[in-house]
């Protein structure tokens, strides 16, 4: 996460060429370091094409006055949310916030997982289930909570204000 207020926009991660298919071919330099995970608000905006992500999750256009946010639910942000190589980066980091912050107490690590992403608690029906979830996946515990990080940043809770 990168906490900077203000300076020159930047390009997060997005498929190699993907703004070759676009009316103007454009070049989109990957940013690197703390400028990778900037908040969207600094990233770089074509109107005629715009950062992928920011017309999945409703941002409105350059174009126009907007007062009120639109709000959907599609197959395509969830298809973002589980695959895109920035919440793919995501996951990981949050993975390894849960393993720093919570030490090796399973049920502290899911409580931890949860106040971190949905701001509340667990109910205990909630903690069982991701920790069925935990104790099927295979590998070291860094690898099942990336997996979990996965599963909980695609939750309707945690991608939908209310």
């Amino acid at each position: 996460m990168c906490r900077k207020i203000g300076g020159p926009s930047v390009h997060p991660p997005q498929p190699e060429g993907f703004f070759v298919i676009t009316q103007q071919k454009k070049a989109w330099p990957e940013s690197q370091g703390a400028d990778r995970y900037r908040r969207g608000m600094y990233t770089y905006f074509w109107r005629s094409s715009p950062y992928p992500m920011l017309p999945t999750f409703d941002a409105p256009d350059g174009n126009t006055t907007c007062t009120r946010r639109n709000r959907s639910d599609t197959p395509l942000q969830a298809l973002t949310l589980a695959n895109d190589r920035v919440f793919v980066e995501m996951s990981d980091g949050l993975a390894a916030r849960i393993l720093r912050e919570a030490g090796g107490d399973h049920r502290a690590q899911i409580r931890r997982a949860f106040l971190v992403c949905l701001a509340r608690e667990p109910s205990a029906a909630e903690a069982d289930r991701l920790g069925t979830f935990l104790a099927a996946q295979t590998g070291p515990p860094s690898e099942a909570w990336r997996a979990a990080a996965r599963v909980l940043l695609n939750l309707d809770e945690f991608i939908t204000r209310e």
